[in-house]
């Protein structure tokens, strides 16, 4: 991955003029800025970091700012640094990863980009398993987003119900296919800002969509999986802030391993790493394995 240069905090101001927006008040680098709609709200805490998501994509247009490289700015970092001695044990369990689990995949089923997406929101805090199981009623009466449009939001939730917070998941698959429809023609799109324009959508499931529907490896999908064994590997240094991960991640794992990377995590947590017994002795990772936060024991 290539070093980003910082951007300025007058180039986002900037472009938040251009897409118009007011600013309605500054101190320093804390800055709020409201757009015309009365609805919008953009706040500067620091000249690294950027809080709401209103009009992502048009800021990156007027800006002319890579999106990569927007999005790295707004997580207010630069590239963290990696050892060689990190990055050589970590190609070593990459490659271990890579022949023990040749044919992971995500374990949602889906026919299409719409479907996956839909499935992916449906399997917060809720096993890949249950979703497959609600899907195919879900997607005969509703098959994609013209359809889910229209859809009536009791019956959307009568047929999510088992896979819990139905109201709130209901209401986003609901609000995302209508912006799918209206907006992208019926075709989901296939790029981060968009994607992160949709209601529930986060980086989490952006970057399951990107790479399972698009081959696009943006950045890494941080599940309860990637967190808990990336953090007893030693691969990152917290164990439950997705972004901060997903960063370290990004600069310690090469960009072609990024989707299965995920994948991996999951076939692994399942069959060895699990959260509260893992099968160390049988783990084929255990000698690579620094158990950090276990305690040094399996």
């Amino acid at each position: 991955m290539p070093s980003l240069r910082p951007l300025k905090l007058r180039q986002v101001i900037r472009a938040l003029e251009k897409c118009g927006f007011a600013c309605k008040s500054q101190k320093g680098s804390h800055a709020k800025f409201v757009h015309p709609d009365g609805r919008t709200t953009i706040v500067l805490i620091r000249p690294q970091e950027i809080i709401g998501r209103g009009l992502l994509k048009e800021i990156i247009t007027h800006a002319k700012i890579p999106v990569e490289e927007f999005f790295r700015w707004t997580w207010g970092i630069g590239m963290p640094k990696t050892s060689t001695h990190k990055k050589s044990r970590t190609s070593e369990i990459l490659s271990l990863f890579k022949k023990i689990y040749p044919r992971a995949w995500c374990t949602l089923e889906y026919a299409d980009p719409f479907q996956l997406l839909v499935s992916t929101i449906l399997s917060a805090q809720c096993t890949d398993a249950r979703v497959n199981m609600i899907t195919p009623a879900l997607f005969a009466r509703f098959p994609d987003a013209r359809a889910m449009a229209k859809a009536d939001v009791g019956d959307l939730e009568a047929l999510i119900r088992s896979s819990g917070f139905y109201h709130s998941k209901a209401k986003n698959i609901l609000a995302a296919s209508k912006i799918i429809a209206h907006k992208h023609a019926g075709k989901v799109p296939a790029d981060m800002p968009s994607l992160l324009e949709l209601p529930g959508v986060a980086r989490k499931t952006a970057n399951i969509v990107l790479f399972h529907a698009f081959g696009k490896e943006e950045g890494i999908a941080v599940d309860t999986h990637c967190m808990r064994i990336s953090y007893r590997l030693g691969f990152t240094s917290s164990r439950d802030k997705q972004n901060q991960i997903e960063r370290e991640l990004m600069a310690l794992i090469p960009r072609e391993t990024w989707g299965n990377y995920t994948n991996w995590m999951v076939s692994h947590g399942r069959k060895y790493c699990m959260a509260r017994k893992p099968d160390c002795k049988k783990c084929p990772l255990d000698k690579w394995c620094p158990k950090k936060g276990m305690g040094g024991n399996g």
